[in-house]
């Protein structure tokens, strides 16, 4: 059945992928909900929505209404997630063009939310025909909008929501350390532009990410939402890796380093499921290659075949075959799971691991979902919600 919150109440959300390829159930409890809508950002983003009569092929979350018995509550609501949906494409090219003018001006980059009013008309033909005013005049249109305009370092320039530092965003922000300013640096510079994401969906930038990175991303399958952001200035390695962490954050979205291998990458009003302990690394550690292990990506599966899979020809990108192919690696026997293991699967392992990091990292990308593998009996596994395995007494 589908997830029960503490406080009794069950949400089941499916969310509509810009794709429009398939729907996808995500587990969330009643507080991180609450979490969510009781930010100043949450207002914006429904304040956006309202504009738009559901344009084809935005993103929506719908929550499902079912009767009250003695077990459960659940009630209805619709709310499109994460405003940057919700801006129709000529709308999110002309704030894309306005930023990118504004921080060529300034010599900045710009990190900023995806969800940004369209400017009027007026204001962007003004702004290009005379450069010269063209800073007063984007600072003066963001600030009616309400946005904020924040120096950082000397390389960035955040544009944010007013009240962002009170959300979870916010928050979350506070606690990304800027990288040292160094004056002079023999590391390799990536040029202006070495980073372009002109609206990209969320999926692809964590693709770049986890390369800039050098990290494995560890990552719920559902973070919808696009991501916006162009270098301006040659940057580091540590700086394109900076402006990534703000810019995500900024959309709603917290990337949190676990070890040396791993990173977690969840929305940030579900600090809940972030739990780091990723295992030391051996002296001489066993490591088993990227290419030797499945990648799991709804629509999309590389890699071998499982010996006595359940599946015909090779494991789907679901809950149930990311779990199959964790039970052979502990010698157990799986159990498909007939209300989550539908649920889509996103894992991809992309440097060496030793087989402790391999199970760690199922283990916590399951987390990120909502959900935890249990033991049927001492060969046997299963997948539950977490909290379902939390009120099973122990035995």
């Amino acid at each position: 059945m589908p997830f029960e919150s503490p406080k009794g109440t069950i949400l089941i959300f499916t969310a509509i992928h810009q794709c429009g390829l398939f729907p996808v159930t995500l587990c969330i409890s009643h507080h991180e909900l609450t979490a969510f809508q009781n930010s100043r950002l949450s207002a914006f983003y429904m304040s956006q929505c309202a504009q738009f009569d559901n344009p084809a092929g935005l993103p929506i979350l719908l929550v499902k209404k079912q009767a009250d018995d003695h077990r459960m509550k659940t009630f209805f609501i619709i709310f499109s997630f994460f405003a940057s949906s919700v801006l129709l494409p000529a709308q999110q090219k002309s704030v894309q063009d306005a930023l990118r003018l504004y921080g060529e001006l300034r010599n900045r980059t710009i990190l900023s939310p995806s969800a940004i009013p369209p400017l009027p008309d007026e204001v962007l033909s003004q702004a290009f025909a005379e450069t010269n005013r063209a800073v007063a005049l984007i600072e003066d249109t963001l600030k009616k909008n309400h946005f904020q305009i924040v120096e950082d370092g000397n390389k960035f320039l955040r544009i944010i929501p007013e009240g962002w530092q009170d959300t979870p965003g916010g928050r979350y922000l506070d606690h990304i350390s800027p990288v040292p300013q160094r004056l002079n640096t023999t590391e390799e510079l990536m040029p202006k532009g070495g980073l372009n994401f002109p609206s990209v969906e969320v999926n692809e930038v964590l693709k770049i990410y986890a390369e800039y990175r050098r990290r494995i991303v560890l990552r719920s399958a559902v973070l919808p939402g696009v991501i916006s952001l162009r270098t301006e200035t040659p940057l580091t390695l540590e700086e394109a890796s900076y402006a990534l962490n703000v810019v995500l954050a900024l959309n709603g979205i917290a990337a949190v380093d676990d070890g040396d291998k791993f990173v977690q990458v969840l929305l940030v009003f579900q600090p809940d499921r972030l739990k780091l302990g990723a295992p030391e690394p051996d002296r001489n550690p066993t490591l088993i290659a990227p290419e030797a292990v499945p990648r799991f990506s709804p629509g999309v599966f590389r890699g071998p075949r499982l010996p006595g899979s359940l599946h015909e020809h090779s494991p789907s990108s679901t809950v149930d075959g990311l779990v199959e192919y964790y039970a052979t690696l502990t010698g157990s026997k799986y159990i498909p799971a007939p209300i989550y293991g539908k649920q889509p699967a996103m894992f991809s392992i992309t440097v060496p691991v030793t087989k402790p990091e391999l199970l760690y990292a199922i283990e916590t990308t399951l987390r990120l979902q909502g959900l935890t593998i249990t033991k049927t009996s001492d060969d046997t596994l299963t997948v539950q919600s977490i909290y379902e395995a939390s009120r099973k007494p122990a035995k």
